[in-house]
């Protein structure tokens, strides 16, 4: 319980199904630590996308670190780490590809500098076994090797049809079909299965495409030869639909833990009079928003988003894209103090791979990912449809701290970038400036 310098620490670990290691021993843990220490603060803390216990460890370690200096030495704090088994894209290419072509700025049409090739036969079985993995998914395998060797409508048909029914088995054995995020996704992938499987293939052939403004200016594309080629054939059409297999349960199991870290944290009588301070990144930032929303007896003092992958509508009480997921946060006041999140478009996790992944039905217009599109993420452009305290930049000698009962959106141009030789900016939330946010949110009256 040392993991965090000289700050009591308490691993949280859970299952893929939801369940606490231990029980509640760990709770018990962190109520001895708050008699002990004298504590009345509890920050939970939440990691997210692709990551695992050792990146947690890295993540909190350093958050924290930046975080303590700011805070009241006469308020002692017990911190808790939560630790899921967050799901890799079992085949990442598009991404090296879009970051070597908006590294170097070296835009041209989709293919330019040499024809895009597919990807080889070692890499795509590779795929498809850590995608589609045991007995269960036997026959998709052989589908997906059938409709590599022979693209056409019957075997692409097939393919993409029973993904659909395999997803939307995995959403419903989920349990949320509460969840307007999931089920409007499920929804609108139903849509286009139903309509021509094949917009669905098609929509993953094509090369990402860039955010507004980004493209060969003639609407094509990014693309760059070399290293940054932009892998284009049927297997690697195949390995983007299959990333959603991994894509959707991470998504879901999210949610999903997060409602039971809710049922697990309501019961425990000590954190009545405790300010409980909720904080996540990534899609951990889904799972702490799913705590909140499912707590019956608690209202944190406090939420703090972290470059988070979730829906921006999903606070909303409406929007165009219907209600968000989680509504009730802000409706029920769940939340005593101020709600804060972080959002920049130098984050391409949330910006391009966020909201592609989330359009699969197939609508891949340019402006994928900015405010407008009803699948755009909270780390890119923070709550939408919401009543919100907008902020230029991070607190500081100039203001900008968050105002309590509120929701505020700070914009992390300046202080969420990406790292050369180091995290992207996605990644990199763990920084002197999001610390000193964090204990502005926390200590916020």
């Amino acid at each position: 319980m040392s993991e965090l310098g000289k700050t009591p620490f308490v691993w949280l670990t859970f299952d893929e199904s939801g369940h606490l290691t231990g029980g509640i021993e760990p709770l018990r843990a962190i109520h001895a630590l708050m008699e002990q220490e004298g504590a009345r603060d509890l920050l939970i803390l939440s990691h997210g996308w692709k990551n695992e216990h050792s990146h947690a460890l890295r993540l909190y370690r350093s958050l924290w670190r930046h975080c303590l200096p700011h805070l009241p030495a006469s308020r002692p704090f017990v911190v808790a780490g939560v630790s899921w088994p967050a799901v890799k894209y079992p085949t990442d290419f598009d991404g090296a590809a879009l970051e070597a072509v908006l590294d170097t700025g070296a835009l041209a049409a989709a293919g330019g500098g040499g024809a895009p090739q597919d990807l080889d036969e070692r890499r795509f079985e590779q795929a498809i076994r850590a995608a589609l993995p045991g007995n269960a998914n036997l026959r998709l395998r052989r589908l997906a090797r059938a409709a590599a060797r022979d693209p056409g409508r019957v075997s692409g048909t097939a393919l993409v049809q029973e993904m659909f029914e395999r997803m939307a088995a995995i959403a419903e054995e989920a349990g949320q079909p509460d969840d307007p995020e999931i089920t409007g996704e499920c929804a609108a992938i139903r849509r286009a299965a139903e309509a021509d499987p094949m917009q669905l293939w098609h929509a993953s052939a094509q090369p990402l495409a860039g955010p507004a403004g980004r493209a060969d200016g003639n609407g094509g594309a990014l693309g760059r030869g070399g290293g940054g080629t932009f892998l284009a054939g049927p297997r690697a059409t195949i390995a983007r639909l299959l990333n959603q297999f991994t894509y959707f349960p991470m998504k879901i199991r999210a949610g999903n833990i997060g409602q039971m870290l809710a049922q697990y944290l309501d019961p425990q009588p000590f954190l009545r009079d405790k300010r409980l301070h909720l904080a996540g990144h990534s899609f951990g930032g889904r799972l702490v928003t799913a705590c909140a929303s499912r707590l019956q007896h608690l209202r944190p003092q406090s939420l703090t988003l972290l470059q988070a992958a979730f829906s921006h509508n999903g606070l909303a009480a409406s929007s165009p894209a219907g209600a968000g997921a989680f509504a009730n946060v802000i409706a029920e006041q769940r939340i005593k103090g101020p709600i804060a999140i972080t959002h920049t478009h130098n984050d391409r996790a949330c910006t391009l791979y966020y909201a592609l992944a989330s359009r699969l039905s197939g609508d891949r217009t340019l402006a994928v990912g900015d405010a407008g599109d009803p699948y755009g993420a909270m780390g890119a452009n923070g709550a939408q449809h919401v009543a919100a305290q907008r902020h230029a930049g991070f607190p500081g000698a100039g203001g900008g701290g968050p105002v309590s009962g509120r929701v505020n959106n700070y914009l992390a141009d300046r202080d969420i970038v990406a790292v050369p030789g180091g995290p992207d900016a996605h990644g990199n939330v763990a920084n002197a400036a999001t610390g000193r946010l964090l204990a502005a949110v926390m200590t916020a009256t």
